[in-house]
């Protein structure tokens, strides 16, 4: 995908996040459990933005977390969009991530783009939850 960005124009991001996951499993060697509810039009910004914020979860789990299980939920409503990206690593505390940690930054400021609320929860040997919610600005 990466070496062909029309293709993340052209598909759904049903059809992206499962690339996305299908990526890690062969990288990672750890499962993931994707499940998306609904159907959205979404702006190809708004889909990019979900997408990269996603690809980046994805990357800090293989690289940090030392998952066994990763959850990717997306649920799409009319004018509505949530993405939750759950995995069983060791966690860290949020609080002492230093303010300009990359791939946190990276994730709120694709967030902040569309104008989407980024959440990310985790405690030491709890796992981490990243959370991004969009809400169309008519129906806001």
């Amino acid at each position: 995908l990466e070496m062909r960005p029309e293709s993340l124009a052209r598909s759904d991001l049903k059809a992206l996040l499962t690339q996305l996951a299908d990526a890690f499993v062969g990288r990672v060697r750890v499962p993931v459990d994707l499940e998306v509810q609904g159907d959205c039009e979404l702006s190809h910004e708004v889909k990019l933005a979900f997408y990269r914020v996603a690809q980046e979860a994805l990357n800090n789990i293989a690289r940090h977390s030392g998952a066994r299980l990763v959850e990717v939920r997306l649920e799409c409503r009319p004018g509505e969009l949530d993405l939750r990206i759950e995995d069983d690593g060791l966690g860290f505390d949020v609080e002492a991530v230093p303010a300009g940690h990359l791939g946190i930054a990276i994730m709120r400021e694709r967030a902040a783009s569309v104008g989407a609320a980024l959440k990310v929860r985790s405690q030491p040997g709890q796992g981490t939850t990243v959370e991004l919610a969009w809400r169309s600005a008519k129906e806001a």
